[in-house]
């Protein structure tokens, strides 16, 4: 169907996770190469450049790159396809609810955006 991914197996959870953690690693240590490697065709094609992307998450998605307990929560499908569902507490313990939606690519799975909730809505109804 369109080439939508519909399951995900546990090794194909396992990688998710490997990249968020990866990604979010990036961004904490500035690598510009790594963090734009994770994301997908599409994503690159928007931003242009890794130095967007970063700068991106400095002015717009800043706990992202910061120190962070990531607590992985579940892997929905969306509309907007397969989302990873991470609550990332900081080091004055404060909660951010992120959503980061990921698809298959030819290298493995790929970033395809990020989305920061509101601390007040349970990750259960954000998805």
């Amino acid at each position: 169907a369109d080439g939508v991914t519909t399951t995900v197996t546990d090794d194909d959870a396992a990688a998710i996770r490997a990249l968020v953690r990866g990604q979010l690693a990036a961004f904490r240590s500035g690598d510009v190469e790594q963090a734009w490697a994770a994301c997908s065709p599409g994503l690159q094609e928007t931003l242009e450049h890794g130095r967007v992307l970063l700068a991106l998450v400095e002015q717009k998605y800043t706990p992202l790159s910061e120190r962070a307990v990531v607590t992985f929560g579940e892997l929905d499908l969306t509309p907007d396809g397969i989302a990873q569902a991470i609550v990332m507490t900081d080091d004055g313990g404060e909660q951010h609810h992120v959503l980061y939606l990921v698809e298959p690519g030819e290298t493995g799975w790929k970033v395809n955006g990020c989305v920061m909730l509101p601390c007040e809505m349970p990750l259960a109804e954000a998805a």
